[in-house]
């Protein structure tokens, strides 16, 4: 083959590995385009709680049921285009009832639940969700707006009951407040995600004044006789600045005596609850510990 022959022969194959080489960047671009859309037809969310040290009983006080059944049935649920998705996160859980402990008809034998399956959106990962056959202690909540009755996932105290002796701790959690009402919370330090213990916590109503310190869990509790306004105040005895997450966790305001969120906590934090009749309230007081600087 003459030299010319050569050099075009040397040309066609550079040309060919060319365009195997955009066509290849075209497939991944198409391919990482359809991956976008595929996610963005689904709804993400990044899951956030605000309960990590919720007590049971606060979880059981606002529960509309609380139960302890047998999984019969799983199902999906939804539109038409949720049921076909890729993942499909919505499940509908039938129980049969075992034990009613909350807000139950006692003539009642089966209840059909909506549940989510996606971690992501504050649902049950997919190796702790619920499987036929299993027995589940469960915190029934109601939507309203839909009319339909939600239980489980992240943010969710129901849990499969594996033995015995893991339904007892429920039950003994549950059964131990013998209380009307209280006034509860956690202090946490927010960068260690852990609590904070004998930190001084004043009750101060009209008809009680109480004074505790958070124990080994960092909970405060005050058992109280009657509703109506109470103010309680937190001793912080070491520089803290309040967490920006208690501002959009917390219902209630809360007060620091620093002048700007930005300064250190001098000492105080305040906040009111107007507790209703029959009402576990719960707050957790997030804080950054400034730490000392090593010398």
């Amino acid at each position: 083959m003459s030299r010319f022959g050569k050099a075009l022969k040397l040309l066609r194959e550079n040309t060919l590995s060319e365009r195997a080489i955009r066509m290849k960047k075209v497939i991944f671009a198409i391919c990482l385009a359809w991956g976008l859309i595929l996610l963005s037809s689904h709804n993400t969310y990044a899951c956030s709680c605000s309960n990590h040290f919720t007590p049971l009983i606060v979880h059981y006080s606002r529960a509309d049921s609380v139960f302890v059944g047998k999984v019969i049935n799983i199902k999906k649920f939804g539109n038409k285009a949720e049921k076909e998705a890729w993942f499909p996160k919505h499940r509908t859980v039938e129980f049969e009832i075992q034990k009613a402990y909350k807000g139950m008809d006692s003539s009642k034998k089966r209840i059909v639940l909506n549940t989510n399956f996606n971690a992501a959106s504050c649902g049950f990962a997919e190796y702790e969700a619920p499987k036929s056959g299993q027995k589940w202690i469960v915190f029934m909540y109601k939507n309203e707006e839909e009319n339909r009755f939600y239980f489980g996932g992240m943010c969710n105290p129901s849990s499969h009951i594996k033995k015995v002796s893991h339904l007892s701790e429920y039950e003994d959690d549950i059964t131990s407040v013998k209380e009307k009402q209280a006034i509860i919370g956690t202090v946490v330090d927010d960068m260690k995600i852990e609590g904070i213990k004998d930190i001084e916590v004043i009750l101060e109503g009209e008809e009680q004044n109480l004074t505790t310190r958070t124990n080994e869990k960092s909970l405060y509790y005050f058992p109280v006789t009657f509703k109506g306004k109470y103010k309680i105040t937190i001793n912080i005895s070491f520089p803290a600045f309040l967490s920006a997450t208690t501002f959009i966790i917390k219902e209630n305001q809360i007060k620091e005596n620093a002048s700007e969120n930005a300064k250190p906590l001098k000492n105080i934090l305040t906040y009111d609850v107007q507790l209703k009749d029959g009402e576990f309230n719960y707050n957790e007081i997030n804080i950054f510990v400034i730490q000392p600087k090593e010398k």
